[in-house]
């Protein structure tokens, strides 16, 4: 049982800790901003729906201060949710074990998955992964770190029964050169 990855990666200097603090408070601050700018706004067009004239107009404000504020909120805790320092990811060569809070819940929950129960994974449209278990169970992981996902399915796709695709990897584009202008001219 070897970790092979490790998400947040805890043998970090002491130094690099106090800047990922700095940082996470920074992040902190700019979600509760959105929150904040998004009930005003919502304030705002409520109040121009209460002094519109027209009925169907105070219908559509009123529909799309409440969206724009529930999107915007569901947002900003999904951004909380991935500032949250009791989450973890640990990938083992024959388990997952992945600690998260759910979006709409208090209750964290601690997800372990063997790689010998796994029938077959997929991913959700929610860029969450999705595992059909032994037994007709099934669980899901949301990976807060885009790289432990893509580390899980690049280098465990086997173990995991997740379909490999193969990508097409286009060389990178110089775009000095004067051919790439000439052929590409609609795009400037």
């Amino acid at each position: 049982m070897e970790l092979l990855y490790e998400y947040p990666n805890r043998s970090i200097s002491r130094q690099e800790k106090v800047k990922l603090a700095t940082e996470r408070i920074a992040e902190r601050k700019r979600v509760n901003k959105i929150i904040i700018k998004s009930a005003v706004l919502m304030l705002v067009l409520l109040l121009v729906c209460i002094l519109a004239k027209f009925l169907w107009l105070k219908i559509v404000l009123a529909v799309l201060a409440l969206g724009l504020f529930f999107t915007s909120f569901l947002f900003a805790m999904s951004m909380k949710m991935a500032l949250d320092e009791d989450v973890y990811v640990k990938i083992y060569d024959n388990r997952i074990e992945s600690y998260q809070p759910p979006v709409f819940g208090i209750k964290k929950r601690l997800v372990t998955i063997n790689y010998d129960e796994v029938i077959e994974s997929s991913q959700t449209t929610m860029g969450s992964i999705s595992f059909s278990l032994v037994g007709n169970r099934s669980e899901s992981i949301y990976f807060v770190d885009p790289a432990a996902k893509r580390f899980l399915i690049e280098n465990l796709y086997e173990k995991i029964n997740y379909p490999k695709k193969e990508y097409i990897v286009f060389p990178e584009v110089d775009e000095d050169d004067p051919d790439y202008k000439w052929k590409n001219w609609k795009s400037f």
